[in-house]
């Protein structure tokens, strides 16, 4: 599901397992997109450069903590 504006799903809100807000970055670096939805933080991390650099290192900050993800590559 693809959306702008706050979420007020109310009883759907337990059938959403993805929730994503697609724009595109204009300037060069790294744009990183958080929504939330039944739960679930999704974080789009959009970026002009081929180096993982910044979502290795916030995996990192995730297992060092506890964290648990799903990672998906579009």
């Amino acid at each position: 599901m693809s959306y702008v504006g706050k979420a007020n799903y109310q009883e759907a809100e337990q059938y959403i397992s993805d929730f994503r807000l697609w724009t595109s970055s204009e300037a060069d670096g790294l744009t990183v997109e958080i929504s939330a939805v039944n739960g679930r933080f999704t974080l789009d991390f959009l970026q002009t450069f081929s180096n993982p650099i910044f979502v290795n290192a916030f995996l990192k900050e995730l297992k060092e903590n506890g964290g648990v993800y799903d990672l998906g590559l579009r």
